[in-house]
């Protein structure tokens, strides 16, 4: 069981994060929030190197060498842990990494909001790549999707 936990690691520490960067902003002036997308990169950073350094404990190199695909297989056959799910995984990290570096100067970006609905975008794009299961890809897709529809509320001028 902790290998299962442990294969899902990365989403874990990007939803602590969502409530870090959710609850710093409460604590620094308000001209300091450029800061929010400074943590939220630096901790997407953290997570890259996690989910390498989990790649390499669970020795799955080994296994995709022996074609043992089947061990790959966690959460009741919801998660597939292999290459294609590490790869795709590292891509939207870094992805959300670039995002959160750039957004820092975009004044109406310099929010709390936007960056924890970044990281859960990510969480959901995650799990998509992760799904061996249909449900788990409707759930993976719905989490993905509904707050990339509230994200596109920061682009819209509402005045």
């Amino acid at each position: 069981m902790a290998q299962s936990y442990l294969a899902i690691a990365p989403e874990i520490a990007l939803l602590v994060l969502v409530v870090i960067v959710l609850a710093y902003e409460r604590f620094i002036d308000p001209s300091e929030r450029r800061r929010t997308g400074l943590v939220t990169a630096w901790g997407l950073l953290a997570i890259i190197i996690m989910t390498f350094g989990i790649w390499l404990l669970f020795d799955e190199p080994a296994a995709a060498v022996n074609n043992d695909f089947r061990s790959g297989l966690l959460w009741g056959g919801m998660i597939r842990h292999d290459y294609i799910a590490l790869i795709f995984r590292v891509m939207f990290l870094a992805a959300a990494l670039v995002t959160s570096l750039i957004s820092v100067d975009v004044p109406r970006l310099q929010r709390s909001e936007f960056f924890g609905l970044l990281l859960m975008v990510t969480i959901g794009l995650n799990f998509m790549a992760m799904s061996a299961d249909v449900i788990m890809l409707y759930v993976a897709l719905e989490t993905a999707s509904i707050t990339l529809y509230v994200m596109a509320g920061f682009f819209t001028d509402s005045g």
